[in-house]
């Protein structure tokens, strides 16, 4: 069959891949999602811990309650590791507005919209990204899809990685606006979509600046270095243009980075060792990803974007002739991957003491590059397949094809003929790959249609992503997750107080701790303070061997029988007002009670346990010769309480900068006790006292922030109207 000359052209032009019907197509994504709305997602991989549980439905929770019965914001946690600062935790996601549809609405049914809503928002932007490079509406389309069904972006998801997943799927529409300023610089207000951008990925999920910020960079100057641009800038100019973006978003983020510039010193962050930083670097071996999906892996390792778009990405890159922005995509590429296998090259391990690495501890994630490069290689090869004129450079890619393809069944008849079986994920792979040469082919030779060889291509693709992006994530029922560890923390909830509990074996899940409004001492979070998981060290008897993300650490991922041969220590829990303990095996420690069974759940009760507030000597140890103070109001970020001096009044809340006191109106000076309590001394007589969180870095950060809106305004205004008399 002789293709049509105009075939091509009429694709472009209307039917079902043009421009028009863009969204209905981004909509296949969600589909993936939407029979567990209202459920949890978790990693296949390992479906028992998920961030989304862990951390995202907890501090959304917490901001629900602080809104409904205080109509402010929670600035601060008490929910684990004895309190620690909501405002300089991004986890929290205090500071990015679409985020804030987790205060409204239920939860997970929110953090799933929103997954959905920026899935569809990002293939948008890649789409458009790709369109204005010139590529044709039906590749645009292949690369918009080949993005948002990236297998990386639901794997994360199901690990519950839901704010870097927002994070992510904003670098489209970075490199969109940078596209836009640099076609058309008499137009001064584009650099604002840019600043905006860049601050909406730091308020999402700081993690993925960096990422982000190199990706924007590179593909600057590759925009400015194009063939014949009219536009061409001095690298003087360059860096001009760059920073006025760079310098508004700094500004308007800084609500996050400045308290997290304050916080990341204090935390066991600062002290990461270089194996440490490279956690996840992907193994070289990991490769083989590349043409073979890993169904149902690792979410850190996941490479795979499709054994077709790698095929047609090869062809872009080897065989088709290249326009000057399909260098940039390959830069990229090349890049990203490099990055994300750091710790396999030990001549960057230097890159790991820089400032801010310790905040990326996964180079892996830099494959969320690749395969965003991946995607607008694999359009851009669709693109030259689809031009009817360009037949004469197809010469080395049908010897590319058959290159791969004979690779591929070497090495699939080999790995049968040696272990005697085919693993699912080589033969889905081999098939697809096979499959997928046979069509392009057929298309090299003009044997097909433009129309039916993409629609045929884009089907293909899409059985792949459906099939591999489904494997990566499973769904929890929204009663499961919430029921782990009910039965204990029902037993504690209805205990009158304010105290603590601690458990060795994560027996009281946090999701399942803040319905019950329970405050504990142990707790999983990526960014503890060095100090108290010192002193926890000591209180729980389970040693600190590095960075863990959980406190206590889990030697082996195994928290109901790692720790089973360590005895806390029940007088310095007790400083931290640990009147419970949950285990889920027995406890050998003086000072602790068992209670009651619950369950497979031994829950102790601690003799030695400590009021949350107390006064004793000066000269006195701590915990020795005290008087229970009466908390008169007790919230998160503030305390009051009536105490008779003298003697030092000892808080059992964890010191951290921010925290101020009152005695008897006037301020006074707070003091740190046990290298981690809150205190203050008192004078003889009676006094009022008032702990309360006034963080000044947060302050600072609100004000820059507010001085950077202003400023927007005002370069908004003010170009506006040179723009109108030019």
């Amino acid at each position: 069959m002789n293709v049509n000359k105009s075939d091509s052209q009429q694709i472009s032009r209307r039917g079902p891949f043009a421009d028009r019907w863009v969204v209905l197509w981004l909509l296949i994504p969600l589909l993936l999602l939407v029979p567990g709305i209202l459920d949890f997602a978790y990693p296949a991989s390992d479906p028992r811990f998920s961030d989304m549980s862990l951390a995202h439905y907890p501090y959304a929770v917490l901001q629900k309650d602080a809104l409904i019965h205080e109509q402010r914001l929670r600035l601060w946690s008490p929910l684990i590791l004895s309190g620690a600062p909501l405002s300089a935790n991004p986890l929290a996601g205090l500071w990015y507005p679409p985020g804030w549809l987790a205060w409204l609405l239920p939860v997970p049914l929110a953090f799933n919209l929103l997954v959905m809503l920026h899935l569809l928002w990002g293939g948008l932007g890649m789409q458009r990204l790709l369109r204005q490079e010139g590529l044709r509406p039906a590749a645009a389309l292949l690369g918009a899809l080949s993005f948002s069904m990236m297998p990386k972006i639901f794997a994360h998801y199901g690990a519950g990685h839901v704010t870097l997943v927002f994070a992510v799927l904003w670098t489209p529409w970075l490199l969109v606006a940078a596209h836009r300023r640099a076609e058309f610089p008499a137009k001064r207000l584009l650099f604002l979509r840019e600043a905006f951008i860049l601050a909406a990925i730091c308020l999402a999920d700081i993690r993925w600046v960096p990422f982000a910020g190199s990706a924007w960079l590179l593909y600057c100057v590759f925009l400015n270095s194009r063939p014949g641009h009219p536009h061409r800038k001095s690298i003087y100019q360059q860096v001009m243009e760059l920073l006025k973006p760079a310098f508004l978003a700094v500004l308007l983020s800084a609500i996050l980075w400045l308290p997290l510039l304050e916080f990341t010193p204090l935390s066991t962050r600062a002290q990461l060792a270089v194996q440490e930083n490279l956690t996840y670097s992907l193994p070289f071996q990991r490769l083989f990803g590349l043409l073979f999906p890993d169904l149902g892996g690792f979410h850190e390792w996941v490479v795979y974007s499709g054994v077709v778009i790698f095929m047609l990405s090869l062809l872009a890159i080897l065989a088709l002739r290249r326009e000057h922005m399909s260098n940039f995509w390959i830069a990229l590429l090349l890049g990203s991957l490099l990055f994300a296998t750091l710790a396999q090259v030990e001549l960057f391990h230097f890159l790991t003491r820089l400032p801010g690495m310790s905040l990326l501890r996964v180079p892996a994630r830099s494959l969320f590059l690749f395969g965003m490069s991946l995607a607008a290689l694999s359009a851009c090869a669709v693109d030259r397949l689809m031009d009817d004129n360009d037949w004469h450079s197809l010469q080395k890619s049908r010897r590319l094809i058959l290159g791969l393809c004979g690779f591929t069944v070497i090495f699939l008849a080999g790995l049968q003929l040696i272990s005697g079986n085919l693993p699912q994920e080589f033969l889905w792979g081999g098939v697809l790959l096979l499959a997928g040469s046979l069509w392009v082919w057929l298309r090299m030779n003009q044997h097909v249609s433009g129309f039916l060889w993409f629609a045929v291509l884009l089907g293909l693709c899409l059985l792949d992503w459906g099939v591999m992006d489904r494997s990566l994530f499973t769904i929890r029922s929204r009663a499961d997750v919430l029921a782990e560890g009910e039965a204990a923390a029902g037993e504690l909830a209805g205990v009158p107080g304010e105290y603590r509990i601690y458990s060795p074996s994560y027996s009281l899940p946090q999701q399942t701790a803040v319905s019950d409004r329970l405050q504990l001492a142990d707790g999983v979070d990526p960014l503890q303070l060095q100090a108290y998981v010192e002193f926890m060290e000591r209180a729980s008897g389970v040693p600190w061997d590095g960075y863990s993300v959980t406190l206590p650490p889990f030697s082996s991922g195994e928290p109901h029988s790692d720790n089973a041969a360590f005895s806390p220590d029940a007088e310095l829990l007790g400083w931290l007002n640990v009147r419970f303990v949950a285990s889920e095996f027995d406890l050998q420690s003086e000072g602790l009670v068992l209670r009651k069974l619950v369950g497979e759940t031994r829950l102790y009760e601690n003799r030695d346990v400590m009021p949350r507030l107390w006064i004793q000597p000066l000269e006195a140890e701590v915990g020795q010769n005290i008087r229970p103070v009466n908390v008169i109001h007790w919230s998160p970020e503030k305390i009051e309480a009536d105490a008779a001096g003298p003697g030092l009044l000892v808080l059992s809340e964890i010191m951290y900068p921010g925290w101020r006191v009152q005695v008897d109106g006037r301020q006074a000076t707070i003091l740190e006790t046990a290298g981690l309590l809150r205190s203050v001394i008192l004078s003889a007589g009676r006094h009022h006292v008032l702990f309360y969180f006034q963080p000044l870095s947060l302050y600072m950060g609100a004000s820059l922030s507010v001085v950077g809106v202003v400023l927007a305004g005002l370069f908004y205004h003010w170009f506006s109207r040179v723009e109108a008399r030019e």
